[in-house]
C-alpha cells in the first residue's frame, strides 16, 4: 500500500497522434498545471447545501457570470463532461491559440470548429472511464478528433469544459482546464483537398450509392467500383479530383474512414445543371 500522501491528487494531459494507417506517430504525456478559477469554484459550490444553492459564481464560455450550482431538475446534467459527437460547447476541446494560460481563462484562445471545412476537425464524443490499480484510482476523460479538412491543422491548446442545465432552463458551459501543447501537434489530412458536399444547394452534387462489380474475360479479372453523381444545384460544378475511401467499424464499435486512392482530373470535368457524372475505378488482374 502506498503511504506517500504528499500529492494525493494529480492530473495529466496525454496526446496520441495516428496516421491514416492507424500507426502511432507521436505520443506525449505531461502533468496538468492549468486548473482554472472555475475548478475551485465548482468544488466549493458542490460542497455547499443544495444542488441549486448558487453559492459560487462561475464564468461561462461566453464570459458571462453564472450562479452555480443551480440545477434545473434531478434528470438534468450538473457536471457533465460527456459531450456528443459534433458538440464543441463542452467536453474536451482543442484550439490553435497560443495565449498564455491564466487562472481566470473561461474559454480557449482560438477554438477549432467541428466539421470538414478548412481549418476544422471532426469532434467525436467525449468519453469518461474510471479504473483502479493496486494503489491508485483514475478518472480518464478522452476524445478523438479526425482531420478531413483538406489541409494540415495544428493543435496548440486543449481544454476541458462541463455542462449544467440551469434552473432558468438553458444549458451553460464552463471551462475548468486549459493547457498549451508544447510542442504543438499537427494533424495531417487524409482526404480530398476540397470535397464536394452532398445535396442540392450551390456547389453540391447528389451522391448515389457506391457499387462494386466483379467480372472476367479470357485472360483478365476485373473489380469495378462505381458511383453516380447528379447536379441539381442550379449551376455548373467542376470536378477536379476523385478519391476512393473505405470504412471499418472497429472492435469498440467506432467507425473509421481511410482514403486509399486520390487522382487529379486533367482536364477537370464540368457537370452542368441537371447532368449526371459516373465515376469508375477499374482494377485489372492478369490471369
Amino acid at each position: 500500500m502506498r503511504n506517500d500522501f504528499s500529492c494525493p491528487m494529480r492530473a495529466f494531459l496525454a496526446l496520441e497522434l495516428y496516421d491514416k494507417n492507424r500507426d502511432l506517430l507521436f505520443k506525449q504525456k505531461k502533468p496538468v498545471r492549468s486548473f482554472l478559477y472555475n475548478w475551485t469554484k465548482v468544488i466549493y459550490g458542490l460542497s455547499y447545501t443544495y444542488a441549486n444553492s448558487g453559492a459560487a459564481t462561475l464564468k461561462d464560455t461566453d464570459g458571462t457570470d453564472r450562479a452555480y450550482p443551480n440545477l434545473y431538475g434531478v434528470d438534468k446534467p450538473l457536471f457533465r463532461f460527456r459531450a456528443d459527437e459534433g458538440d464543441v460547447t463542452y467536453g474536451i476541446l482543442v484550439g490553435n491559440g497560443t495565449t498564455a494560460v491564466t487562472l481566470d481563462d473561461y474559454n480557449l484562445a482560438s477554438k477549432i470548429a467541428h466539421g470538414t471545412g478548412a481549418g476544422q476537425l471532426h469532434y467525436y464524443e467525449t468519453n469518461t472511464r474510471h479504473y483502479t490499480d493496486s494503489d491508485r484510482s483514475y478518472l480518464e476523460v478522452s476524445r478523438r478528433f479526425y482531420n478531413e479538412s483538406g489541409g494540415d491543422i495544428t493543435v496548440s491548446e486543449v481544454g476541458l469544459g462541463f455542462r449544467e442545465i440551469d434552473a432558468s432552463g438553458p444549458a451553460f458551459h464552463f471551462l475548468i482546464l486549459r493547457d498549451l501543447v508544447d510542442p504543438a501537434v499537427t494533424l495531417d489530412d487524409y482526404n480530398l483537398a476540397s470535397k464536394i458536399a452532398h445535396g442540392t444547394g450551390a456547389g453540391q452534387l447528389h451522391y448515389y450509392e457506391t457499387n462494386t462489380r466483379h467480372y472476367t474475360d479470357s485472360d483478365r479479372s476485373y473489380l469495378e467500383v462505381s458511383r453516380r453523381f447528379y447536379n441539381e444545384s442550379g449551376g455548373d460544378i467542376t470536378v477536379s479530383e476523385v478519391g476512393l475511401v473505405f470504412s471499418e467499424q472497429d472492435a469498440s464499435n467506432v467507425k473509421y474512414f481511410f482514403l486509399i486512392l486520390r487522382d487529379l482530373l486533367d482536364p477537370a470535368v464540368t457537370v452542368a445543371n441537371y447532368q449526371t457524372l459516373i465515376v469508375k475505378y477499374i482494377f485489372e488482374f492478369l490471369l
